[in-house]
């Protein structure tokens, strides 16, 4: 198998997201109820989804953090989990650390419950990147996968929507890092999935024509048309554990993977069979 590689989307397919960012803003809004007995957690964390997705769609950098698979909530971390050599990025980390967005989105929640602290939502921005940073886990099946799939000689690469700071501490505290020959993060190329560039770096870093590879992700758009129309093959994920409405195909969606999957322990003999 080494003349084959696979090629692995990271979020919600490695290691799962939604959960745990759920769980670092709820323990984060504890802390604020510690200071105001009356403020709500769930509120909190409701509200500050709300303001952070309002003010990204608000920054003059949107349209590029769509097209890169950024995401509204990635931009509650510290700015510097932005750092890219692309000057689109270089700008939107600018753009990060002047606004003091993370500050502003926590500041807006707060004042939203009637909460209006300054210097508490300064301590909760702080403290919702560390709190992210300890849920840096991957699913129970992802390393004895990977293990199992390098046993049998693939070729083992990421392509990855993201910051690229986050992305590669995600990869280092999680144990991931160690089975990937080759990284493609959207944050440090410019260039995100959908689009066939992101698929070709991973490829060439490697050595492997696409006609020789397969793609496994979450996401029917991003990961397998994407793949697909890059000429490897795509395997969707479909966790049964995830009950996120973007998993499910869209009703006229025309997408067709080549495999599903309801869990990574079943890729193995889902590739023997492409």
């Amino acid at each position: 198998m080494s003349g084959q590689a696979v090629l692995f989307d990271l979020d919600e397919t490695l290691m799962p997201e939604d959960a745990p960012l759920d769980e670092a803003l709820r323990a984060t809004a504890r802390l604020a109820r510690e200071r105001y007995d009356g403020l709500q957690p769930e509120r909190l964390v409701r509200a500050v989804r709300a303001a952070a997705a309002r003010l990204w769609r608000e920054s003059p950098h949107y349209e590029r953090c769509v097209a890169l698979g950024l995401a509204s909530w990635e931009g509650l971390h510290d700015p510097g989990v932005f750092e890219s050599p692309v000057p689109a990025l270089k700008a939107l980390r600018a753009w990060l650390e002047r606004s003091r967005h993370r500050e502003e989105v926590w500041r807006r929640a707060l004042d939203l419950l009637g909460v209006g602290d300054g210097a508490l939502a300064r301590e909760l921005a702080a403290r919702f990147h560390e709190e992210r940073a300890e849920r840096f886990q991957p699913f129970p099946d992802a390393i004895p996968t990977l293990e199992a799939l390098r046993r049998r000689g693939y070729r083992l690469g990421l392509v990855t929507n993201g910051p690229s700071g986050l992305q590669r501490a995600k990869l280092e505290r999680s144990g991931l890092a160690p089975f990937f020959e080759a990284v493609a993060i959207s944050g440090e190329l410019g260039v995100g999935k959908p689009e066939a560039a992101i698929f070709e770096r991973a490829l060439r870093a490697l050595g492997i024509p696409p006609e020789r590879a397969v793609m496994v992700g979450n996401s029917l758009e991003r990961d397998v048309r994407g793949a697909q129309d890059a000429g490897l093959k795509a395997v969707w994920v479909r966790r049964a554990s995830l009950e996120d409405e973007f998993l499910a195909p869209p009703p006229a969606s025309d997408v067709r993977p080549d495999a599903v999957i309801r869990e990574l322990r079943e890729l193995p003999a889902a590739l023997a069979q492409l």
